[in-house]
C-alpha cells in the first residue's frame, strides 16, 4: 500500500469570500459550479478543489441569497484510517499556527476499547468509536474541523461559518 502524498500547507489557504455576499458574485469568481441546488431560500453551489494537495468538495451555502456558510469535504479515500486522523492533525496543527489554540477542542470516545492503543485509533475512527472536533472563532468566522466515521466509512470535514449567520443553523 502506498502512503498518500502529505497534506500541503505551504501555500496559505485563503478565503476570497465575504460573508453576506449573493451568489452571482460567487459564480463569477469561482466559475460554472459542479452543481447548484436551491430549496426555498437555501441555496449550495458545489466545486470540486484541490486544497492542501487533497481532492476536496467545496460547499457554499446561501439563505436569502447571502453567503452564510462554507464546507469543505476531503473526497480522497485511504484504506488505512490512521491517515485521515494524521490529516486531522496536521490540519489543526496548522490552524493552531496561524489562529491560536482552539475555543473548543474534543477526541470522543463512544468506546474505549482503543483508546490506550493510537495504533487502533483508526479501526476506532472507521466503526465509529472515536470523533475528534476542533473549532476556533476567527475574527467573524468559526471554523470547525470534525472527523467522524462509522460502518467503515470517514468523513474529514471542514465548517466555515459567519458568526453573524449561525442562528440559520441548528448545530
Amino acid at each position: 500500500m502506498t502512503e498518500p502524498a502529505e497534506l500541503d500547507f505551504s501555500r496559505d489557504i485563503q478565503f476570497p469570500h465575504l460573508w453576506g455576499m449573493p451568489a452571482q458574485k460567487l459564480l463569477e469568481v469561482e466559475g460554472e459550479p459542479l452543481s447548484r441546488e436551491k430549496s426555498g431560500e437555501e441555496e449550495i453551489i458545489q466545486y470540486q478543489r484541490e486544497i492542501a494537495n487533497r481532492r476536496c468538495l467545496v460547499e457554499y451555502v446561501f439563505i436569502q441569497d447571502q453567503l452564510t456558510a462554507a464546507r469543505f469535504f476531503i473526497m480522497d479515500t485511504f484504506t488505512d484510517y490512521n491517515y485521515y486522523i494524521s490529516d486531522f492533525m496536521k490540519a489543526k496543527s496548522y490552524l493552531v499556527q496561524r489562529f491560536g489554540l482552539p475555543s473548543d477542542d474534543q477526541t470522543v470516545w463512544l468506546d474505549r476499547t482503543y483508546q490506550e492503543r493510537k495504533e487502533y485509533w483508526g479501526r476506532a475512527l472507521g466503526s465509529g468509536l472515536v470523533e475528534f472536533r476542533s473549532s476556533w472563532v476567527i475574527g467573524e468566522t468559526e471554523v470547525e474541523l470534525v472527523l467522524t466515521g462509522s460502518d467503515n466509512r470517514v468523513a474529514f470535514m471542514a465548517e466555515c461559518v459567519g458568526q453573524k449567520y449561525k442562528s440559520f443553523f441548528s448545530h
